[in-house]
């Protein structure tokens, strides 16, 4: 697999033909889906269709190996969705193709299922090849956890993305802010940290003061209707926050 555009995804195969005595078969109406391995069952990502879409195999009598190059539309919903269930890991791509045969029996449909194990790296490149080299990537493993406290922050970042991923920017901070203070109990009470004598501060200390200023942020908001000063919430707010609270959330995390 490698990309061949800002939004096109590139499968090479080879289509194998085997001998057929005193027959001329005939491959077309190539198509396809392009699926990933997920833990609740295969997820669909996209349709892949041939570069001509009139190519055709044809071969007399004697086997053929013949290279088939098909490809996919990901746009950027369909890359989120992939990132989504890859949470950080590797790749198992479900690749099915299918076709119509004409033969001395006449067509008949077939189908062929294939899995492709994908590295991280390479997918990290394969996303640099489609364009996302002109952002900068961090990835922030949320792994499971037996801490009640980071498991209900880990719920309210999760219903923050929904909501950022379905363009509502201000319910995507507020429920950042409910992310950011399941963690008290875990990172320790900022109420009584000042940036004052800052030069004195311990890393834990300068730690509460960031959390104290970033959970100052999205109070507005979650509770808009208080503030005296509206504020108009940008896309660019939304993913400022979201970054710093899966930040914050990752380093309550135990090694």
């Amino acid at each position: 697999m490698r990309a061949v555009s800002h939004s096109r995804l590139r499968v090479d195969f080879m289509a194998h033909v085997r001998e057929q005595p005193q027959q001329t078969i005939r491959i077309r109406n190539f198509c396809g889906e392009l699926a990933i391995r997920a833990s609740d069952g295969d997820l669909r990502v996209a349709r892949l269709s041939t570069v001509n879409p009139l190519f055709f195999i044809q071969s007399r009598e004697n086997s053929a190996s013949l290279s088939v190059a098909m490809e996919a539309e990901l746009d950027q919903s369909r890359i989120e969705g992939v990132e989504e269930l890859r949470r950080g890991g590797n790749l198992e791509w479900i690749v099915t193709i299918h076709a119509h045969i004409d033969g001395a029996s006449g067509p008949q449909a077939v189908s062929g299922t294939d899995r492709v194990e994908m590295s991280r790296s390479s997918w990290i490149d394969i996303l640099g090849q489609l364009g996302y080299r002109d952002s900068i990537s961090i990835e922030i493993v949320l792994r499971t956890t037996r801490s009640k406290n980071v498991a209900k922050s880990l719920k309210y970042l999760r219903a923050a993305h929904s909501s950022f991923m379905l363009g509502n920017d201000r319910q995507a901070i507020a429920e950042c802010r409910d992310a950011l203070e399941a963690l008290d109990p875990l990172l320790g009470d900022d109420r009584n940290v000042s940036f004052e004598n800052s030069r004195s501060h311990t890393k834990q200390t300068r730690l509460l003061v960031l959390r104290k200023a970033l959970k100052l942020l999205p109070h507005a908001a979650k509770h808009a209707e208080k503030d005296e000063n509206p504020i108009e919430w940008e896309r660019s707010d939304a993913e400022l926050i979201l970054a710093m609270t899966a930040a914050f959330i990752r380093r309550s995390m135990p090694a």
